[in-house]
């Protein structure tokens, strides 16, 4: 057995053995998170906009249908104008391709859009079978190409950096100027060799913060960059990043000191500025929702 296979087989192990005890709704891993930031540029329109942001789902043997249905009712209640995926559907393209399937058909007023994660496609796999059971249910895959918002947004999506080819020169090319540019990139490590000006805002996932962080750094990390852009808030050449913990966990069924979660993003005109506003467990924050 190999060292990828022992992984696994640990991992199976230890999903059973939390599922079967009282560490189950005391795990993190079995939670959600709802973070909502706020973010402000002068090229952003002058109407506010609420951007979901769901990286990571990872559905598979890691993720439950509790899990599932938490997901998707956040995903309802968020009354976002526009709902982007960080890719990582699913632990194998198939777990994507299923989680997807069960999914109602979403109409954000401003549309759905993903990119491919390293974890949608395999080389027996390829990732357009994924893009076209997200297209069933209104998502627009993005694979280094741009979509032209009617609000005013330019909405860039690269391709992923370890199973594709990010293409960060075609992206700049399709950049018009005077226009807010929205970066959606499922790996952050593939930032530096895109740099802006062409966007303003990128959006990330990959890193699950860690997934096992202590004093923020992550213990076995995914990023060729350590932990430079683990998590929340990051800047480069002027272009702030967002970086999510996401959603579900890969390998093992464990997260320490990084909680799983959505971002929901109130995008607004004004001084270039940021801010998180708070994190809500999802059961609280869906509760609250439903007493407005």
């Amino acid at each position: 057995m190999g060292a990828e296979e022992a992984i696994l087989a640990f991992g199976r192990f230890m999903n059973l053995f939390r599922r079967l005890t009282w560490l189950e709704k005391r795990l993190l891993v079995s939670k959600l998170y709802v973070q909502e930031a706020e973010y402000s540029h002068p090229l952003l329109p002058k109407e506010a906009l609420r951007v979901l942001f769901v990286s990571d789902i990872h559905a598979g043997p890691y993720f439950s249908r509790a899990q599932e249905e938490t997901l998707s009712r956040v995903i309802e209640a968020a009354d976002a104008d526009l709902i982007l995926y960080g890719g990582d559907f699913g632990q194998k393209p198939q777990d994507g391709i299923a989680w997807l399937k069960r999914q109602r058909v979403q109409k954000p007023r401003y549309g759905s859009f993903c990119v491919p994660g390293n974890h949608d496609r395999i080389s027996t796999e390829p990732f357009e079978r994924l893009a076209a059971a997200a297209a069933e249910k209104g998502i627009r895959a993005l694979q280094n190409t741009m979509a032209s918002l009617p609000c005013g947004i330019d909405l860039f999506g690269a391709d992923d950096f370890r199973t594709g080819k990010p293409d960060g020169d075609a992206l700049r090319q399709t950049a018009a100027p005077g226009r807010f540019g929205l970066l959606l990139c499922h790996n952050p490590d593939a930032l530096p060799d895109m740099l802006p000006p062409f966007y303003h805002l990128a959006l990330c996932g990959h890193t699950h913060g860690g997934q096992v962080a202590l004093f923020g750094r992550a213990i076995l990390s995914s990023s060729i960059y350590r932990s430079r852009f683990l998590s929340g808030w990051k800047q480069l050449e002027g272009a702030d990043i967002l970086v999510s913990n996401g959603v579900g966990v890969s390998a093992l069924p464990i997260r320490i000191g990084a909680r799983p979660q959505v971002n929901l993003l109130t995008l607004r005109q004004g001084e270039t500025g940021r801010r998180t506003l708070r994190e809500t467990e999802a059961q609280v924050w869906l509760q609250e929702k439903e007493t407005k």
